[in-house]
Order: C-alpha cells, then structure tokens, then sequence
C-alpha cells in the first residue's frame, strides 16, 4: 500500500492531526486584542477623570450647604456681626469631615502633588488640584487644572462714618482653571 497525497494529513489512529495556529494569525488576534485593549483603557480614563470632576463638585456642594447653614444659624441667633469672622476663612473648617487629600494651611502650593486640597493663607483660598491627565496616553482633552474656593461676603454699608461695614451675607466663590 502506498502512501496517497490525501493521506499526509492522517496520524496514525485514522484521524486527521491538529494543525497550530500560523503567525499570521496570531498578530492579527493580537492586534484587534490590543486594540480592545486601547479602547477599554480610553472609556476608563475618561470616567476617572469624569469622577474626579464630579467628587470636586460634591464637595463644593456640601461646602455651600454647610456654609448656608451657618449663615442660618447666626442670622437666627441674631450674631449676624459673626459672619465678619467668616469672610476670608478656611472653607474646609465647615465640613464635619476631613478632605480626603488634605495638606494643611500653606503659603503656597504643595511641590508636585495631585489630587490634593490644600488652604492658600496668603490668598485666603481653598485649592483642589486636579489630576495631570496630560501624561496619561488615552486621556482625552485636558481637563482642569485647579479648582479655587472662597468665602466673599456681600457688604452692608455704614450709616456713620465711625462705624465699620459689616457683612450682610456670605458666599462661597468657585473658580476653576484650565
């Protein structure tokens, strides 16, 4: 018996041998596998980024919640020449909480740090500083850089020369910048 051309890929049980996948095959399923991949990375990035703005906003909600509260409670007390004291103070010392990220009271900005609130003294200013998205590939546009809180108050003029202007109201003042 002779060996036909349909026979070479029988083994020797009568069945027909498994063939291996070829390169070509290979790179093109890692190729669509990476490029899954990429994609998966890139919705993923823009919804850190998406939380990030959203837990910088909580914040700034539960900020003004807190400091309408306070508002309340001193204008019932009739202590309304208290809300002086506010302007200018430390946002942070309203909340019931700590800020995750937290640093303290400085002159300036922290060296290299993100995701970090710190308190500005000198320009009376609760910082967030936002992620660096730049660096990260598949980040998507630049989203901002810092987000500024402040308590202004709202003035109430002196009838008499002697006396000093008194904060009618207050208010917290956001800034963000890109």
């Amino acid at each position: 018996m002779g060996l036909r051309q349909g026979d070479v890929a029988l083994g020797m049980n009568g069945r027909r041998a498994a063939r291996g996948i070829t390169w070509v095959e290979f790179s093109v399923a890692l190729f669509l596998i990476s490029v899954f991949v990429s994609l998966l990375l890139a919705a993923l990035l823009r919804a850190e980024q998406a939380a990030e703005k959203s837990m910088f906003y909580l914040t700034v909600s539960e900020l003004r919640s807190e400091l309408l509260l306070r508002r309340a409670e001193l204008m019932i007390g009739n202590r309304v020449q208290e809300m002086d004291a506010l302007v200018g103070s430390n946002p942070a010392m309203l909340l019931h909480r700590s800020l995750i990220g937290y640093v303290g009271e400085t002159n300036g900005p922290p060296d290299n740090e993100d995701k970090t609130w710190y308190f500005d003294r000198t320009r009376h200013e609760l910082v967030y500083r936002f992620r660096r998205w730049s660096t990260w590939p598949f980040a998507g546009e630049e989203g901002p850089t810092e987000g500024r809180l402040s308590i202004k108050g709202r003035w109430r003029l002196a009838l008499d020369a002697r006396q000093t202007p008194t904060a009618e109201g207050i208010e917290l003042v956001v800034q963000v910048k890109n």
